[in-house]
């Protein structure tokens, strides 16, 4: 039988987890990757925020942080969670989160382009 892991103990599962990003407040992001079951969450929480793409653009990036400076950070499974986590992360935190994730979306494109180039 496996062992249910407590949610700080899951940021050490996968590529993403324990990512540790400083936003431009100083702040210490530490990430994870979201599972199914957050983003299905989210979306429920977004409510009719969720059919609007620039809403989804800015919930997104939240997913992936685990910790703000220490302090862990719960998928939101409430309209007002979601906005109370958004309020928390902030653009800052949001678009610090963006950067990184293009990035590392930028790498994985470069890899298969020089994959797909050595057949």
């Amino acid at each position: 039988m496996s062992e249910v892991k407590k949610p700080s103990e899951k940021v050490l599962i996968n590529k993403f987890d324990g990512v540790e990003l400083i936003d431009s407040l100083g702040r210490k992001l530490r990430l994870k990757k979201p599972d199914i079951l957050d983003r299905y969450d989210l979306m429920s929480a977004m409510g009719e925020d969720s059919k609007s793409p620039m809403c989804l653009s800015y919930a997104f990036p939240m997913l992936h942080i685990a910790i703000v400076d220490g302090m862990i950070i719960e998928p939101p499974k409430s309209y007002s969670s979601f906005r109370a986590t958004l309020k928390r992360i902030g653009e800052e935190g949001i678009e610090c989160v963006m950067e990184y994730l293009n990035k590392i979306h930028e790498e994985k494109n470069d890899a298969e382009v020089m994959a797909a180039a050595k057949k």
